[in-house]
């Protein structure tokens, strides 16, 4: 096998991108609208990533020579704990301020929290954990019933949404309105939803929140 050169982007053959070319992308711009064109990058850049003669392009924040598939059959998927920092800097600062006094060393953070092995994505559903756990109820994460009624709570709230909305072809793209973006992933990402109004997504949160709050009450019942 031919050794791939060493990157922020690939750091060996273990690790994949860790997200960090945000900041110079244009504004307004969304992979999802992409996704076709993406894949078809990452293919070529992981051939030639395996080349001898490599050819390095100036990176320009719509895609990046670094970036491609760890395996032959363009499958692979994200690091297990770089997939965790989707849940979002709320409910990781909780859980690294529980565990400050703790020897990681040989305790796996994915065997302690038991959440975080959930098939779910975490930045589509990021906002309704943030909902759900703070520094009283934390230790829900560790209880393995808790994560599959968040779930089961989270796949009926997604078909919930898109039946809400009508998604005329006027409308905005959601990840354009002025909502909180966590939110706005929990509607496109979750929901499946690509369009919408402010005053229908504003319905929705109304909606998703008060769903929350309902399954928040039962939490006594773990």
């Amino acid at each position: 096998m031919i050794e791939t050169p060493c990157s922020l982007c690939a750091p060996d053959e273990e690790k994949s991108c860790f997200a960090c070319c945000p900041p110079i992308r244009p504004p307004g711009y969304e992979h999802l609208q992409y996704t076709n064109e993406i894949k078809r990058f990452l293919r070529e850049n992981t051939v030639s990533l395996r080349r001898e003669q490599k050819s390095i392009s100036p990176i320009t924040g719509f895609s990046c020579w670094a970036l491609g598939y760890l395996d032959d059959g363009f499958k692979r998927t994200l690091n297990p704990l770089f997939q965790i920092l989707g849940w979002g800097s709320p409910v990781l600062n909780l859980v690294a301020l529980a565990e400050r006094e703790r020897d990681l060393r040989t305790d796996s953070i994915l065997e302690i929290y038991s959440f975080f092995k959930t098939t779910l994505s975490p930045r589509a559903n990021a906002y309704p954990l943030r909902a759900l756990v703070d520094s009283e109820t934390l230790e829900l994460l560790k209880i393995p019933q808790f994560r599959d009624r968040f779930e089961v709570l989270s796949h009926r709230l997604s078909k919930q949404m898109a039946s809400e909305v009508v998604g005329t072809s006027d409308a905005p793209h959601v990840h354009l309105l002025s909502m909180d973006p966590d939110f706005l992933n929990f509607l496109r990402l979750s929901g499946g939803i690509v369009k919408a109004s402010q005053e229908e997504a504003t319905l929705l949160k109304k909606l998703v929140d008060h769903e929350l709050e309902q399954f928040r009450k039962g939490f006594s019942l773990f």
